[in-house]
């Protein structure tokens, strides 16, 4: 018996029905738990395939059993009322953002093209999120595709943080979880004097989105007093401006040595859930990019 249908019978001998779907983390295809009880529905649950092999898989359920009832005793107390307000437009319209992620054979995301990445649009929920799909817009929000993803990117503009790339990762590592760093991006262009810096949204969670805000990416140009910004795709979460002196006048040869460098270490240290993109960018102002890839 696959483990995917002994899930579902141990929540079925818990007194729960549950579902194994497939959905994507980041750009990955992943296998997910959806279980139900009697009105609620729970948010998808990633299976991690790791933590089955340490734990076991009765731990596990286990575990997954008890993050369900947490769930269902926090402030997101009536999931089923949340779905139903995800399809006024007028509820999410000031929640909805974008994330950026590579490309996926995903039918149901409402998403187009950025460079050779994929843009999305989800709504914040707070302790939780969720992606826009087509048949939201097509049935339920009756706004055009392009007007969508507009008034996402302009949320998105305001979420934006702008840190020093030492001291973004080493307050990462010191508290090993998502800090309260709150920096205005206007009082922030003074960080474009150093060498790296990270850019990402007031979350940091899937904050690479940012990049697709071309206000945004021209206001940095502009600082920085260069002809063209190097952007290094950290992971879906940030990413990295090269802002040395010379950066501008890179050759061909020097930009492949970082893309070689982004490959590393996204085959190294990030998580294949995490990981943007193996290409380097240019941008060159006025919603200009160059991609550069192996």
């Amino acid at each position: 018996m696959m483990y995917t249908e002994r899930i579902i019978e141990f929540f079925k001998d818990n007194g729960y029905s549950a579902e194994v779907i497939q959905c994507y983390k980041g750009g990955v295809k992943k296998n997910a738990v959806v279980i139900k009880n009697d009105k609620n529905i729970c948010p998808q649950m990633i299976v991690n395939d790791e933590e089955i092999s340490r734990l076991g898989l009765e731990a596990y359920c286990n575990k997954m059993l008890e993050a369900f009832k947490g769930i269902k005793q926090s402030d997101i107390s009536d999931i089923s009322d949340i779905a139903e307000k995800i399809k006024e437009f007028e509820f999410v319209k000031d929640k909805i953002f974008v994330q950026l992620r590579p490309k996926t054979d995903d039918k149901k995301a409402l998403k187009r093209d950025f460079l050779d990445l994929e843009e999305i649009v989800r709504i914040d929920l707070g302790s939780a999120s969720a992606v826009v799909s087509s048949e939201l817009l097509d049935s339920l929000y009756k706004v055009s595709k392009e007007d969508l993803f507009e008034i996402a990117e302009k949320n998105t503009e305001k979420m934006v943080q702008l840190f020093n790339m030492a001291d973004y990762f080493l307050a990462k590592i010191a508290t090993n979880s998502e800090n309260d760093i709150d920096i205005d991006i206007n009082d922030s262009l003074k960080l474009l004097d150093d060498n790296l810096y990270v850019i990402t949204n007031k979350d940091e969670r899937m904050g690479a989105g940012i990049i697709c805000c071309s206000n945004i990416m021209d206001k940095l140009l502009k600082a920085s007093s260069k002809k063209r910004l190097i952007v290094l795709p950290s992971s879906i979460h940030e990413v990295i401006i090269v802002n040395y002196k010379d950066a501008e006048n890179y050759s061909i040869d020097k930009l492949l040595e970082l893309t070689d460098m982004v490959m590393h270490v996204n085959s190294e240290v990030v998580d294949d859930v995490d990981i943007l993109s193996n290409s380097l960018y240019v941008y060159n102002g006025n919603n200009n990019w160059n991609i550069i890839k192996k």
